[in-house]
């Protein structure tokens, strides 16, 4: 029986070598000899840790399969747009991050074409050259949320905002300076992707059954505060306000969703300073619906939501414009 990683949904193909038709071909495993017909057969795969391993491409690219078909189920749940059909996804050993240059896509929505006999270039890079505890189910699942969540995002806003946000990425070597021209854009892709990747896993595992995670400095037990949801809400990479160098601010999203009465009933507490949240009730659906082509940076979505804050207690301008201010916008 073959296992192959592609349907109209997908295409996923695996590196860990050097030949040339991993990377063209979607990623092919030969599960064994079955004498017997079989319908509606059931393949899993364990938890791998070697860079090099094929079992360990094989996990990776289960892992991140599922997970698309998980974000899907999400996303409509939420109201939101999936990533396009037929998305290509490298997963490979050769880097410990993931991104969403949806090269296949810009080249089909720029008209440019491909010959036919030319391999289609990835949506999605997943790098799996991670460390063992990284391996962990819910922490690629985390990442591949965070990514599928980039894809919905290009489906709505401009060609021209994508093309420009990787010559940024390739210029800065990452996500630059909050000082940096064309930082504010990269702001908004960010802070969506890291909010949403953090909110479905949570969505996915609970209060308790996801591993141990950096942020909190690997605790030994699992429990509500330390688990993704609270991850957002202490809000940034490993408790600091920001994901990366004084900038995007993905905890501001969680804010403005979340519910303070909720969290201090179950004893969450905000990042180190005090500030003033008591804005809730917006929705998953209400933030992505504000980030079509017209919005191009973090302070445009962030402006376009204060003109749509939802009725309630302490829903007010003066308490939202102090949870910005406190995200320096």
């Amino acid at each position: 029986m073959n296992v192959i990683f592609k349907s109209d949904r997908k295409e996923i193909r695996g590196l860990n070598g050097s030949s040339v038709s991993q990377y063209a071909l979607p990623l092919l495993h030969i599960y064994g000899n079955i004498s017997y017909n079989m319908n509606s057969a059931n393949v899993s795969y364990e938890q791998h840790t070697s860079h090099n391993d094929d079992d360990t491409k094989y996990y990776v690219a289960a892992t991140v399969n599922n997970s698309l078909y998980e974000y899907d189920e999400y996303a409509a749940n939420d109201g939101i747009l999936p990533p396009p059909d037929d998305i290509k996804i490298l997963v490979h050993r050769y880097a410990t991050s993931s991104s969403a240059p949806m090269f296949q896509q810009l080249l089909t929505l720029g008209g440019i074409g491909m010959p036919i006999t030319a391999v289609s270039p990835p949506d999605i890079l997943y790098g799996y050259g991670l460390s063992g505890g990284q391996f962990a189910t819910d922490q690629l699942k985390e990442t591949a949320y965070h990514e599928f969540a980039h894809a919905s995002h290009f489906r709505i806003t401009s060609y021209q905002l994508w093309l420009d946000n990787i010559d940024y990425i390739i210029h800065y070597g990452s996500y630059g300076d909050a000082t940096d021209p064309g930082a504010d854009r990269t702001d908004l892709i960010e802070m969506w992707g890291y909010f949403m990747g953090r909110e479905y896993a949570h969505r996915r595992y609970g209060p308790t059954r996801h591993s141990s995670l950096i942020a909190f400095g690997f605790p030994d037990t699992a429990t509500f505060l330390n688990s993704w949801y609270a991850w957002n809400e202490n809000s940034g990479d490993y408790n600091s306000l920001f994901e990366s160098n004084g900038h995007i601010a993905a905890g501001f999203l969680h804010d403005i969703i979340d519910d303070s009465t909720y969290n201090a009933a179950h004893n969450l507490n905000d990042n180190s300073a005090i500030r003033m949240d008591s804005i809730r009730g917006f929705t998953i659906t209400s933030i992505f619906n504000q980030m079509g082509s017209s919005t191009t940076n973090a302070a445009t979505l962030i402006e376009k939501l204060r003109s749509n804050i939802p009725i309630g207690i302490g829903n007010n301008i003066q308490n939202y414009d102090s949870l910005k201010f406190y995200y320096n916008y």
